[in-house]
């Protein structure tokens, strides 16, 4: 208690945070081991979740550091089948949504390039995308959530995704990639979350991928409801 003589860091020293007071209980009640890695643990753990508030910096604190962008440009580079957005009013960070239109040209987003160190979300699903766009794609370095489910994707083209080393969430569902994509998804530094329903990568594929990346959370089983739910 505050009050006792000994409690700990000293009065005149800056108190614990009640999330550092957590994850102190939380390790002890795992054992208080001095060995434990965050990897031996399971993704759902609660000392999992306390760790990440630690580790993962603040998002606004990141999107200060991105180029500016005009509103003049968003608007020109907007359309009837295009949504860009700022992620918030006073940021430059932005967000993707695109619409299948009834002429489609890989055009319509590589004439995005302007913006693509400042695109943090993105939405291409059910665009006949391939290997133009995919380029483009792996150009949106700070990009953290990708959905390009339903599209033409396949091992070739997915390996421009390398880039994306701040990538957390990736849809990929009713996609023709393989096993062989598994060094490439294995590659995002940052993933932890992956929705591969209906492609052609196999159990032994999955397997391979979960045991090299432990904590990330594969989803490749599940009804359509969550499937089309995108991670906030």
């Amino acid at each position: 208690p505050k009050e006792d003589e000994e409690h700990m860091p000293p009065s005149e020293k800056k108190q614990l945070t009640s999330t550092e007071i957590q994850l102190i209980e939380e390790w002890i009640r795992s054992g208080a081991s001095d060995t434990l890695k965050l990897h031996h643990l399971k993704s759902d753990a609660p000392l999992v979740a306390l760790v990440k508030t630690f580790t993962q910096p603040d998002a606004r604190l990141s999107w200060s550091k991105l180029p500016k962008v005009d509103n003049n440009i968003i608007d020109t580079l907007s359309s009837d089948y295009l949504t860009i957005k700022r992620l918030a009013s006073d940021t430059d960070a932005l967000s993707l949504n695109m619409y299948n239109p009834p002429e489609y040209s890989s055009d319509m987003i590589t004439i995005l390039t302007p913006i693509a160190q400042n695109v943090i979300t993105m939405d291409f699903s059910g665009l006949p995308i391939s290997g133009k766009e995919l380029v483009f794609i792996g150009n949106c370095t700070n990009l953290e959530k990708l959905e390009i489910d339903r599209t033409l994707v396949n091992d070739s083209t997915l390996l421009h995704l390398k880039t994306l080393n701040k990538l957390k969430v990736l849809k990929i569902f009713e996609t023709n990639i393989t096993d062989a994509s598994i060094e490439t998804l294995n590659g995002l530094q940052n993933l932890e979350k992956l929705f591969i329903k209906d492609t052609k990568i196999t159990d032994k594929g999955i397997s391979k991928l979960q045991e090299a990346k432990p904590s990330i959370k594969i989803l490749h089983g599940i009804d359509e409801e969550i499937v089309n739910y995108f991670v906030k």
